[in-house]
């Protein structure tokens, strides 16, 4: 009996520091489905840039996106940048980038826009960092085991001079490159190298997600009540058996 009480008292102690998750980044504010025109897949790769000042769990990344048709799932990932600066870019090529995720997840939204998670489960510190979505050839594997690609939901004049109106409103710390399409003389291909976008993407507004908690330490004071609390409940506990 001492035991169970003391296992209650000690999912006391953790639940102290426990919290639903929160939206941590977002790019935009969320806007209409029904407008979508800056593509990602095989041959281009857009990311979001986020700063942490503390320490947190991430419980999901995404975006406002659809793929194309019943292709299959485009991927989000989430990367640490090259350095402690907004600007920075990742320290590794396009090509690389499974091998460096912290965190990725697959996204299909069956050819309807949505504002769409994929569920993760990664810690993270204090830093710079980036959600980044891309894709696929459509109905073949890609990279992280994506089969599609698709768009994002845009608002405004896209970095192809074509209007959007999804109604979503630009964060005002919002940061986007890009691992763009370049042409090898055979096919189109994503290039070898990230570039900010310099502000055309964030002309589109489109929406990128991160949630999930703040880790927060227990206080000193706060930690050595609930351990006194504990301690008493299984003297006592022991007392009454014996």
């Amino acid at each position: 009996m001492w035991f169970r009480k003391g296992f209650l008292l000690a999912s006391l102690i953790l639940l102290v520091t426990k919290a639903d998750a929160s939206l941590i980044h977002s790019s935009a504010s969320l806007g209409v489905s029904g407008d979508t025109g800056i593509s990602i897949g095989a041959d281009q790769y857009i990311g979001s840039r986020f700063t942490l000042d503390d320490d947190y769990a991430i419980s999901s990344i995404g975006a406002h996106l659809s793929t194309s048709g019943s292709f299959g799932a485009v991927w989000v990932a989430l990367v640490e940048l090259s350095s402690q600066t907004i600007n920075a870019l990742p320290s590794f090529s396009p090509q690389d980038i499974e091998s460096h995720a912290l965190a990725f997840g697959l996204l299909d939204t069956n050819g309807v826009a949505v504002d769409s998670r994929a569920n993760v489960d990664v810690s993270l510190g204090a830093g710079h960092y980036a959600v980044i979505v891309g894709g696929s050839n459509p109905g073949s594997q890609g990279v992280f085991g994506a089969t599609n690609s698709g768009n994002l939901v845009a608002s405004g004049t896209d970095f192809m001079g074509r209007y959007h109106d999804s109604g979503q409103i630009l964060s005002p710390d919002a940061s986007f490159f890009t691992a763009p399409s370049e042409w090898n003389g055979t096919q189109w291909s994503v290039s070898d190298v990230w570039r900010d976008d310099g502000g055309s993407l964030a002309a589109s507004a489109p929406r990128f997600v991160v949630e999930g908690v703040k880790i927060a330490a227990v206080s000193e004071p706060s930690m050595l009540v609930l351990m006194l609390l504990t301690l008493g409940m299984l003297l006592r506990a022991r007392k009454a058996q014996s």
